[in-house]
């Protein structure tokens, strides 16, 4: 059944509420005797003073309540987002990154890596063709895939990108595309961000022609054959679901 508890501020005691309100988990820097766990479920109808709250003005984290079962996987709203893991990874001359999509839209940013001007791999959707993007510091290049069917077709698609032997290599399903030619890409010597489902906007080594956010799920993350742990997020920034996708 339904419990509810009450209280009441001992004496004329008086206490005076200013927003904003936080739904869901306090944010970082609170007082320490708040619970630091978010809370995790579905919350509707949140009313204060008998009146219904606005529009959120942001979301951390949150994302809409998702109904019937759900799958392993990170959901990507369409009101977009994105995900800063906290698995940085090294991006050199010898680099494999595979994952799997199930897109609700055919355009916007899968993966991104890196965070300093001229060294950086993207991920995206463009109209329906993926593509794999690269900038080594001494130019960019990319190569594409046009799949022959819509990739909005509730099935799972898997993307692998590979950088050997100064060749860029995509593989999406069964179709496979490739740039040759000398890449020159510097050692593997510090530690990249991996961002999924788009980008901040302040980005400055972001140089493809997407900035929209991923909407639909994207799972099973490997880098250098090692699977990256999606929980573990350093940052979220919108509507975003680290605890599973809608299983159609």
């Amino acid at each position: 059944g339904l419990r509810a508890r009450e209280g009441s501020l001992p004496g004329n005691s008086t206490i005076s509420l200013r927003g904003p309100v936080y739904l869901g988990s306090p944010p970082s820097g609170k007082p320490k005797s708040l619970p630091t766990n978010s809370f995790v479920g579905c919350l509707k109808n949140f009313q204060l003073d008998s009146k219904p709250l606005d529009t959120p003005s942001s979301s951390f984290g949150g994302s809409s309540c998702l109904g019937g079962p759900l799958e392993k996987g990170i959901y990507f709203s369409e009101e977009g987002g994105h995900v800063i893991l906290a698995h940085s990874v090294l991006l050199g001359p010898e680099f494999k990154l595979v994952f799997s999509i199930r897109p609700r839209s055919l355009t916007g940013i899968l993966i991104h890596i890196g965070s300093q001007p001229g060294k950086h791999l993207g991920v995206y959707l463009e109209a329906g063709k993926v593509t794999a993007s690269m900038d080594s510091g001494a130019g960019g290049t990319s190569t594409s895939v046009t799949p022959k069917q819509s990739l909005c077709d509730g099935q799972w698609h898997s993307v692998a990108v590979t950088i050997k032997q100064h060749i860029l290599h995509l593989e999406l399903d069964t179709d496979s595309s490739y740039t040759a030619g000398q890449i020159p890409f510097p050692p593997a010597s510090t530690q990249e961000p991996l961002h999924l489902g788009g980008a901040p906007a302040n980005l400055t080594t972001l140089r493809i022609p997407v900035w929209k956010s991923f909407f639909g799920c994207l799972r099973n993350i490997f880098v250098n054959h090692i699977p990256v742990p999606v929980t573990e997020a350093l940052e979220v920034q919108g509507p975003v679901s680290l605890n599973g996708c809608p299983d159609h």
